[in-house]
């Protein structure tokens, strides 16, 4: 009877050092893909500071090219205003004079579109 309780408890340890050995195999496993998720979480956030910054320059680049339109769309109304298409402009012949041309060439005020 002796025997029998000495094999049950080495079955019993073999189990339980089996059951340990599993669990740190899975706990090992775990670990490696927490340090993988926070390699990809670095290289994310590396990545969109990097969209972000793109974004920034983007966003200034618009507003570059906006002010350059304003500032065209200013001088042809300028040129329209001062009669420089002559009265048979087609692309503006529905624009009247409504200011006279400054000292730089440009309108006192804004040309009115009627059409």
């Amino acid at each position: 009877m002796a025997d029998m309780l000495e094999a049950g408890t080495q079955e019993i340890l073999r189990h339980a050092v089996k059951g340990a050995e599993q669990t740190t195999e899975s706990a090992q496993r775990s670990l490696q893909i927490v340090n993988q998720t926070k390699e990809v979480q670095a290289a994310t956030l590396e990545s969109l500071k990097s969209q972000g910054e793109q974004m920034r320059r983007i966003h200034g680049n618009i507003q570059n090219v906006k002010e350059g339109v304003d500032e065209a769309e200013m001088v042809l109304d300028s040129m329209v205003c001062c009669g420089c298409f002559g009265t048979k402009a087609k692309a503006k012949s529905n624009v009247k004079k409504t200011a006279r041309c400054g000292a730089a060439g440009l309108c006192t005020s804004q040309s009115v579109c009627t059409g």
